[in-house]
């Protein structure tokens, strides 16, 4: 089975630019560009997964997100304001803590990858992103701006990327490789279950 990456995001963080033909969105570019590494980085590369329906229009938790999130060995919070204030995302995240709640806390935080879009204080994470940094998608330039939203530097604006984005992306996909042959690596080394007799 692959290592699944589960993408959890904000429909808002995936705006295409106005007046942009072609434009991508921050999630779809990173999307992209995660595959495009991983395709350099070798074999049993982890699989994205992300959910392209407006879940909040249909009214319904959608059994496809259920069934993803449970194939899932690690998910990617594409945590923003935007992300904060969605139920949806929420209910992805705390699904994805349930399903491994055999483990401990630990584990749990350890299979969540944080990609900071934009500043949201530490106070108004959730539990199982309390603790953890991530891949930070932004920057502050006046030190006196630090920890303020709204005014921090984002690394994706109006469709494009700076060269810190394209950086970022690139430690972010060998992080979420690196993680795929631990796994496949802690499989080989778990023996087979014996015949029943």
């Amino acid at each position: 089975m692959p290592f699944q990456i589960f993408i959890s995001y904000a429909r808002n963080d995936d705006l295409s630019p106005i007046g942009k033909t072609g434009g991508k969105g921050f999630v779809s570019l990173l999307y992209d560009l995660l595959n495009y590494e991983f395709t350099l980085l070798g074999p049993h590369r982890p699989v994205l997964w992300r959910d392209r329906s407006n879940v909040e229009l249909s009214g319904q938790f959608d059994p496809l997100i259920d069934d993803a999130l449970n194939s899932s060995s690690c998910l990617m919070v594409v945590l923003s304001r935007n992300w904060l204030d969605r139920a949806y995302c929420r209910r992805e995240l705390d699904l994805f803590a349930q399903r491994w709640s055999a483990a401990n806390d630990i584990d749990v935080k350890r299979r969540i990858i944080v990609v900071g879009k934009n500043f949201v204080e530490a106070a108004n994470r959730p539990k199982w992103l309390q603790g953890q940094q991530g891949y930070l998608f932004y920057t502050f330039d006046d030190p006196q701006d630090v920890g303020k939203a709204g005014k921090e530097i984002e690394f994706f604006t109006d469709g494009a990327a700076s060269d810190d984005y394209y950086l970022l992306v690139r430690e972010l996909a060998r992080d979420a490789w690196r993680r795929a042959q631990s796994a496949l690596s802690d499989e080989a080394k778990t023996p087979a279950p014996s015949a029943a007799r």
